[in-house]
């Protein structure tokens, strides 16, 4: 099996993201940074990379990428293009996303959705699509085990703290 990893030297700009920089550099040795969302020739030179592959597989991330990673699809014809979706539209979308999801998302070979429910809306947005649900596999092996009886309860939350996520709801 012969893998070729591709990611973003940037992959929006700064004022975009308001977090910490978030590094983009690889585990795996054989990576290349190649993509930069200012820079478009590099979307279209991905994707012709992508031409000699059996296919290309892409995360669907954000709207704001649908130019480029509509240019990797085209680009990358006639290898076929599945795309990853964790989340069809962003939690803080905006009233063009679902129109830029579909326009890209039409392209694709097939789409996998890491839940039913994101399958469900994959297949409202785009229903002649090719859709498939693999569930994202657990992160964690937790076993459950009941809260205490008597507070203080603590929390510790690792990821993105955003507004949706509910950390306000004691």
């Amino acid at each position: 099996l012969d893998i070729e990893l591709v990611t973003w030297s940037s992959q929006y700009p700064r004022r975009l993201y308001k977090g910490p920089a978030q590094p983009l550099s690889s585990d795996f040795e054989n990576a290349s940074a190649d993509l930069h969302w200012a820079k478009p020739w590099t979307w279209g030179a991905v994707g012709r990379s992508a031409r000699a592959a059996d296919f290309l597989v892409t995360p669907w991330v954000t709207p704001f990428q649908s130019l480029a990673v509509h240019r990797m699809v085209i680009s990358a014809k006639p290898s076929p293009t599945v795309a990853l979706v964790h989340n069809v539209n962003p939690h803080e979308s905006r009233h063009f996303d679902r129109a830029l999801t579909a326009w890209v998302l039409s392209e694709v070979a097939g789409v996998v959705a890491h839940s039913e429910s994101v399958g469900d809306e994959l297949t409202d947005l785009i229903p002649a699509s090719k859709i498939s649900v693999v569930p994202h596999p657990p992160n964690l092996d937790v076993k459950p085990t009941s809260l205490p009886l008597h507070p203080p309860t603590r929390f510790l939350f690792i990821g993105m703290i955003r507004p949706y996520k509910g950390l306000d709801i004691g």
